[in-house]
């Protein structure tokens, strides 16, 4: 087995804890995420990808939860 990605992405348009709330259940909902911390103070995200998983997938989940994404 391959080992996991990790990447960083920008979190664009959090405000609250709820924000970082939302965008991180999004993230570790996505089948494309292991697992992903979200940092409202820095607005960012540390995501591990699955070892299919895409950056643009875990992008696309954080648009499909109402905010914006890009690689930090």
């Amino acid at each position: 087995m391959d080992m996991d990605k990790t990447v960083k992405l920008d979190i664009i348009g959090m405000t609250c804890d709820g924000c970082r709330e939302t965008v991180q259940k999004a993230l570790n909902s996505s089948d494309s995420v292991c697992h992903a911390k979200v940092n409202l103070a820095s607005k960012t995200a540390e995501v591990m990808l699955e070892d299919d998983g895409t950056i643009d997938q875990a992008i696309q989940a954080v648009k499909d939860s109402g905010y914006d994404a890009k690689k930090a």
